[in-house]
């Protein structure tokens, strides 16, 4: 099928309930982290990479750059993707040794700015098919989404949430009960691991 992202992480009161979901279904995911709380957790995302997941850049603090884009110039606006991105690389790369390949911007956010700074750093920008999770619902309504949305080659993209925590393993059933194959991003893209 395609792949689980899990973005805004490491939440420590959920970080693990979710490596352990994963782990009893036998599902490899892509962190998402954020600078600021890995700075905080670094155990998380030892335990998010001990246990055969990816850890991607979701900038250190999750600033709104649909916002700034308004106030900034571009080369403004460069520079604080630019230092977002590298401040998370510096602290991911005390932690597992190597900076991540893949990245994300808060909200989805793209532009000729991401793109170059993507580019001049050799990030792959990943965002999503579907997600939902961020919004107000019941668990049946969150999976019956996420199961809506399933498709070859889906990215599925979740939140360190406790909703969501609950609502992983009936998603992971449906998926695989339908004959999908839950795979990571690198299979999913074709990628292979780059000397970083």
């Amino acid at each position: 099928m395609g792949g689980f992202d899990i973005d805004d992480g490491p939440n420590p009161a959920v970080s693990a309930e979710i490596v352990d979901v994963l782990k009893n279904k036998n599902v490899k995911a892509s962190f998402f982290v954020l600078g600021a709380k890995a700075e905080i957790h670094p155990q998380y995302i030892k335990m998010f990479i001990d246990n055969g997941h990816e850890i991607g850049n979701h900038t250190y603090s999750h600033k709104n750059f649909y916002q700034l884009k308004k106030i900034r110039n571009s080369e403004g606006l460069k520079s604080i993707v630019a230092s977002e991105l590298a401040e998370n690389d510096g602290i991911i790369k005390k932690i597992i040794s190597k900076k991540p390949l893949f990245i994300r911007m808060p909200y989805g956010f793209i532009s000729s700015e991401v793109k170059k700074v993507a580019a001049e750093n050799g990030y792959i920008i990943v965002n999503w098919t579907f997600g939902c999770d961020w919004q107000p619902m019941t668990k049946e309504k969150l999976i019956k989404n996420y199961i809506a949305h399933i498709k070859p080659g889906a990215i599925l993209l979740f939140h360190e949430k406790k909703l969501t925590a609950s609502a992983l393993p009936e998603i992971i059933d449906e998926i695989k009960g339908k004959g999908y194959e839950i795979v990571p991003l690198r299979q999913i893209l074709a990628r292979k691991e780059p000397p970083r």
